[in-house]
Order: structure tokens, then sequence, then C-alpha cells
């Protein structure tokens, strides 16, 4: 990957919010809408041919990103560009750029069709998106898509129930791959296999990208599937980015409090270790603390760290969003 390239994704001070006005009978009341900010102030690129792992416990809003991202909902404040160009607006009028960013979801179950053939799912993109026409072009792109991910072309003929959780998700990736797509953005896509499945999945992913040259965008709480499959690593709590950079340099030696506990909550083999165990439980995103969101649950918080939000900063070779991060590394 050259340092020169442009970056194919460029998400810019990214923010999403949900909730809704009060009603009438809470605004009588005097209540305020419940409202959380699932994403506030994120930016990253994503380089062509890198895989970026978006990593972070459940509900710190990775799979909101992702959803922006490929243009499924709509930020409430900032940008996702693809090549310069928003993804709400390229998702809103089906620009032809729509072809080059597609999603694999984390459950094949949910999002393939159960009354489709296999063949079926994987062919109403290249039909509905003009890329091949005919039904003889159509099938042999079905036939040949079917056989990258590890399956039989005669598998087009099968219903999703026919098939192993590995399998269907193979027939997602297969989808995902047909309209020639330059990133995939992949929303936990082996959290849901068993540990054996999973490797061969991210085998195949891994192949793919090698093979095409596709981006990868991960989302995965898995600090193992991180390991094995990211050029890069964007740590995330309660909405914001705390810390990003190179795996190898983040892996090594993590400068985020965060960051340094999810990696030992990671399990391994050997004997235990004294890792203190984690402190407290998730803030609630609706009414998240002052500050840095991560300090209630932080062993090296001090008065400081209530006062405002730290924003990222390069601190070897990554950025990170941390008052202390040269004191406690």
């Amino acid at each position: 990957m050259s340092e020169l390239a442009t970056p194919l994704i460029d998400v810019a001070d990214l923010g999403r919010t949900y909730g809704a006005e009060a009603g009438f009978l809470n605004r009588l009341l005097g209540r305020k809408p419940r409202q959380v900010r699932a994403v506030r102030g994120v930016d990253f690129q994503l380089m062509p041919g890198e895989t970026l792992a978006l990593v972070g416990e459940s509900g710190c809003g990775k799979s909101t990103i992702a959803r922006c991202v490929a243009g499924l909902e709509t930020p409430s404040d900032g940008v996702a560009s693809y090549r310069g160009q928003s993804m709400d607006v390229i998702a809103r009028r089906s620009l032809p750029e729509r072809r080059d960013v597609q999603m694999v979801f984390q459950d094949p179950n949910s999002s393939l069709n159960p009354r489709w053939r296999a063949g079926e799912s994987i062919a109403e993109p290249i039909r509905v998106l003009g890329i091949e026409s005919g039904r003889a072009k159509i099938a042999a792109r079905v036939a040949e898509l079917l056989t990258q991910v590890g399956l039989s072309p005669e598998d087009a003929e099968k219903y999703p129930h026919e098939f192993s959780g590995g399998q269907r998700q193979r027939i997602a990736i297969a989808r995902a791959l047909s309209t020639r797509p330059r990133v995939i953005i992949c929303d936990e896509p082996t959290s849901a296999l068993d540990v054996s499945v999973q490797a061969q999945i991210l085998n195949m992913m891994k192949d793919l990208q090698d093979q095409f040259g596709m981006s990868y965008l991960f989302i995965t709480h898995d600090l193992g599937v991180v390991d094995h499959i990211a050029d890069r690593v964007a740590v995330m709590y309660l909405g914001r980015i705390v810390e990003i950079g190179p795996r190898d340099r983040i892996f090594e030696r993590p400068r985020h409090p965060y960051t340094r506990m999810l990696m030992e909550a990671v399990p391994a083999l050997g004997p235990m270790t004294d890792a203190p165990p984690p402190l407290g439980e998730l803030p609630d995103p609706a009414n998240p603390p002052s500050g840095c969101p991560f300090r209630t649950r932080c062993r090296h918080a001090e008065a400081q760290c209530a006062q405002n939000v730290p924003a990222l900063r390069s601190l070897d070779g990554r950025q990170v969003a941390c008052l202390r991060a040269e004191e406690i590394a």
C-alpha cells in the first residue's frame, strides 16, 4: 500500500444520533427526550488494498459506523465519502459508484432470502445493477463466484437451509463480490461461526483480497480475528475512536488504557496472569460521563480527565486519545 495512495473511504467528523423529539405528554411534564449519540466525531480513512479493523465492546458504535459508510443510514453529523463523494448521496441517487461498496452482515440466516436459491441471491445485484445481461452470462458469473468462495456451481440450485453456517456466509460473500466491489464492509462476519470455520472464512477473505485488491472495513470485537486479518486497528469506546494505528504497533504496546484492557481480556493458553479485572460497566450512552468517556472505568484517571474530552494526538506511530498516555504505557 503506497503512502501516496488516495483513500477510498474518508470518514470525517462522523456522528449518528438516535431518538425523537419529546412527545406532547413528555413536553407537558417537562421531560427531555432520550437521545443516544451512538457515534460522535469519528475520523478515519481506508486505503486501497488495506484492512482496517474497528474494535470495541458491544454498543460502542462499530455497526452504526458500518451502516453509515455503506450508505444504509444517514449520518446526523459529518460525512462518510467514497472517492470524494458522500455515500449517503451515492445510495439515495443509486449512482454507479454504489456497486463499489458492498457489505457482508453478521448473520447469513437473516441476510439471505430463505425462499431464494443461492444462485438467485448472488444473481440479484448482477441483474439489478446491470453488471451482466442475459441469463447465460449471469449464470456463468454466479458459477464463477461460487467457485471463488470454495463452493460448487451446482450449489446455485440449493436453498439456504441446505447449507451449513459457514457455507451460508460464503454465499453472502459471493453476493458481495458479485458487483466487483473495491470496498467490502464486514460487520462481524465470523462471530456466529465456530472457531475452525472462522479460520477458513478469514483465510478465504485474505486470499480474495490478494487476488482482487479489495479493501476491507472489518467490524469485530474479537482481537484474535483482528490479529489475523487487519493491517490497521481503530479501537472504539462509547462512540469515539480512542486509539488508531498499525496492528503490530498497537498489539505490541497499547497506549490507551481501554486498548490495554481489551488485550488483557483475551483468553490465553498457559499460566494465569495477574491482569486486573475491568472496572465497572459500560456507561449509559444517553448519559455519558463528562470529559474522557473511559475515566469511570480507568485505573489511571485523575481530576483533569473529567474536564475535557481528549482529542486524538500522534504518539509512538499511532494516534491516541488519552491525557496520560505517555505516563502509563
